[in-house]
């Protein structure tokens, strides 16, 4: 056995790896498909990151303006009892 037999032998035993592998984690054989899921999955990571921080800074505001809305009822208070 030479170099090149040895060679191609490690070639296939790492191709068939790699396929066993990645069947296993559910991905085809084609890289296509596999690279337009992971896209997706991207893109499904960035909206959700964006509607999280939207959220928040939704729940922010209503607490400050609910904030804000006591403040301003009590100063109408004050100011109505005279003080």
């Amino acid at each position: 056995m030479d170099a090149r037999e040895v060679r191609e032998i490690a070639l296939a035993a790492a191709h068939e790896a790699v396929k066993e592998v990645l069947s296993n984690y559910g991905i085809g054989p084609d890289p296509k498909d596999a690279q337009a899921d992971m896209a997706y999955l991207r893109a499904q990571r960035i909206i959700s990151s964006k509607i999280g921080i939207g959220l928040r800074l939704a729940i922010i505001g209503a607490l400050v303006s609910g904030a804000l809305a006591v403040l301003w009822l009590g100063i109408k208070a004050v100011i109505k009892s005279g003080l």
